[in-house]
């Protein structure tokens, strides 16, 4: 995983108490459906001719922090979405926790917004 989000992820759900193992695992866990969800969101804010690119670049089946570093370095608004949705996440799991500073779980950018 991409050390940038590592960290950020690391901070944003507080996992300083955990044993390095147990990071290691949320970490992944939660690092792929992050990773996903932004790519996602990602692809349908591009045009016909960047998405048909980056799907070129990802039938190469690229390291996940491969990947990452060419969404970050190649499309600025990747980084803004990525950090939208960690704490769209993040808000989503306080909810359904239970957690009081969240009422209600996040929601999610429309490519409209």
């Amino acid at each position: 995983m991409n050390d940038t989000l590592q960290k950020n992820l690391t901070k944003t759900f507080g996992l300083d108490g955990l044993s390095e193992e147990e990071k290691v695992a949320f970490l992944d866990e939660i690092g792929t459906v992050v990773l996903e969800t932004a790519l996602v969101r990602f692809m349908t804010e591009l045009s016909e001719e960047q998405l048909a690119s980056l799907n070129y670049y990802l039938d190469t089946e690229p390291e996940p922090d491969a990947l990452m570093e060419h969404l970050l370095t190649q499309y600025a608004r990747f980084e803004e979405i990525l950090e939208a949705v960690i704490v769209e996440i993040k808000d989503d799991v306080a909810y359904v926790l239970g957690e009081p500073e969240t009422a209600e779980p996040a929601e999610t950018e429309t490519a409209s917004t």
